[in-house]
């Protein structure tokens, strides 16, 4: 819920034709408490599109998912709406996590999945799950990471491990932040 009272919902809409079940879009409504708006596709139709999470900034709604593209790379987009408040227009999603390869653009990579998505004080905090960074356990491990921006995602912190590379796999994080301090789990 934002500081406004209006109650925010994102999620994911598969197409409906049972041979396309992984083609689906990221949508997202609000209400006022009187009714609810008209849902608003931010992703397009796509195949992989899947786990969203909603954070709010202020007037800000944003909205953050994996995308699974076996033809592609695996990314974490992201979606900022525009400052009214109302969810009106969102930014194009752009990539924060990809699978190509690490460079100060693109600080992430490999099998980035199950992003969570927190706001506080005008900076966002991301967590997911990657299975690139640990290898030492005969394959690659899925554990926690995160990233922090102060300019709604326009550039991020250095990469963090949460959880220790204890050779178990650590999936579906989750993120929350409140007077400057980060929790994730």
């Amino acid at each position: 819920m934002g500081e406004d009272g209006r109650v925010h919902v994102v999620w994911r809409e598969v197409s409906g034709e049972q041979d396309t079940l992984d083609v689906a879009k990221i949508v997202y409504r609000r209400s006022d408490g009187a009714g609810w708006s008209a849902a608003q596709d931010i992703s397009g139709f796509t195949p992989g599109h899947g786990h969203p999470k909603i954070a709010l900034s202020g007037s800000r709604v944003l909205v953050v998912w994996h995308l699974h593209d076996p033809a592609a790379d695996d990314s974490i987009l992201l979606s900022v709406s525009d400052s009214d408040g109302d969810g009106g227009t969102f930014s194009a999603p752009r990539a924060v996590v990809t699978d190509a390869a690490v460079t100060a653009a693109n600080p992430l990579g490999e099998y980035s999945t199950t992003p969570s998505i927190a706001a506080d004080g005008g900076w966002i905090h991301l967590a997911w799950s990657d299975e690139r960074f640990v290898t030492s356990c005969g394959g690659q491990v899925p554990e926690v990471y995160l990233l922090s921006s102060a300019d709604m995602g326009e550039s991020w912190s250095a990469v963090g491990q949460v959880s220790s590379a204890d050779c178990r796999s650590s999936w579906t994080p989750a993120v929350a932040a409140w007077g400057g301090v980060v929790h994730a789990a």
